[in-house]
């Protein structure tokens, strides 16, 4: 399969999951789909994050080698698509990088928690990949809590299921 091609052949769930499908626990096909995620085109990046999402949501070993790459996307998404799409597989899968790179993820989430015109889609999956860091630094709840309180003035109910699911985690941490 060509994955460009069959990404730009049509934009569907049934599309998607076929793409998926076909790269399966891959690593080489995974790597071939990571090059039309970093294309400097909206259609394929668009596309491609749905696919990344759905596989690394199975198979999250295959993001490991990429997440330079993938926090690279979320930083400069070519589409907002991406950031929802590459957040929700690292919040969903407790993904795991190095040091520098946990930093870099943390300080994106922070980022788009905290800017009023982040969707709220992506901003409840960044919400999740802080939320999913506590145990090893509970002192990002500091950080946190205040912007997820303050995004609860204006709230969606989306946002606000996922702020009240945080602030419950939150209140169970051991008081520093």
């Amino acid at each position: 399969m060509d994955i460009r091609e069959q990404l730009l052949s049509q934009h569907s769930k049934a599309n998607t999951q076929a793409i998926a499908a076909w790269i399966g626990d891959d690593p080489q096909r995974f790597a071939t789909l990571m090059v039309c995620l970093m294309e400097r085109e909206v259609v394929p990046v668009q596309r491609a994050s749905w696919v990344v999402s759905d596989v690394g949501c199975v198979y999250p070993h295959l993001l490991l080698p990429h997440l330079d790459a993938l926090l690279d996307a979320v930083a400069t998404p070519m589409h907002l698509g991406v950031q929802r799409n590459v957040l929700k597989a690292i919040a969903e899968t407790h993904l795991v990088g190095t040091e520098l790179q946990e930093g870099r993820l943390v300080d994106l989430c922070f980022t788009l928690v905290a800017n009023p015109t982040t969707p709220v889609a992506t901003q409840v999956h960044a919400i999740q990949c802080i939320l999913n860091r506590l145990p090893q630094y509970p002192d990002l709840a500091i950080e946190l809590r205040p912007l997820i309180e303050d995004g609860l003035r204006h709230a969606s109910p989306g946002y606000t299921s996922k702020a009240k699911y945080a602030l419950k985690l939150m209140n169970k941490l051991p008081k520093q």
